[in-house]
């Protein structure tokens, strides 16, 4: 089974998945990350990219999921779309995409000030992008994908004294 990680910062989660026998790729824009994960992991099913994940048409090819915990967050609308679009021409028929992204009902999107021309994006410590819930099923939906699980939900991804409103969603390509 083959997976691509998008934005897998600290490689934690690719990691998980190579020690488990899925075949990984894990993208990053971080380079000095990606150095330093691909000299740490020397897996023969785990390897590190450095790319954005939001313009990696180099990477086409089929894989048999496509998993991005909160790497929405850090990107534009516009952005999300291409996306979206990208993880549907690069997913086997059947394949699963695997999506956690903040939800416009966490606290943190009501404290955070607007950014102009992005109606759900909050500058909070930083640029964050929050989901509204109905809206992301919708577009994911829309690109031919059925819903297999979708929650919104606090206690979910829970980190210190964090609790934040989370949206889940897992996606099967038609």
């Amino acid at each position: 089974m083959s997976l691509l990680e998008l934005g897998c910062g600290n490689g934690r989660d690719a990691v998980f998945f190579a020690e488990n026998g899925i075949h990984v790729t894990g993208i990053d824009q971080v380079s000095e990350e990606i150095d330093f994960l691909n000299r740490r992991y020397s897996k023969n099913n785990l390897k590190f990219v450095c790319d954005d994940f939001t313009q990696i048409e180099k990477l086409n090819g089929l894989f048999d999921s496509i998993y991005s915990r909160f790497t929405f967050h850090a990107i534009t609308e516009k952005q999300e779309n291409q996306v979206l679009l990208w993880v549907k021409k690069n997913l086997r028929v059947g394949g699963l995409f695997f999506l956690e992204v903040r939800s416009t009902k966490d606290k943190l999107f009501e404290l955070g000030d607007p950014v102009a021309d992005e109606k759900y994006a909050r500058i909070t410590t930083h640029y964050r992008r929050f989901s509204d819930f109905d809206i992301i099923k919708q577009k994911i939906i829309d690109l031919g994908f059925s819903l297999i699980f979708s929650v919104e939900d606090a206690n979910l991804a829970i980190y210190g004294d964090e609790n934040p409103i989370i949206i889940r969603i897992i996606a099967k390509a038609g």
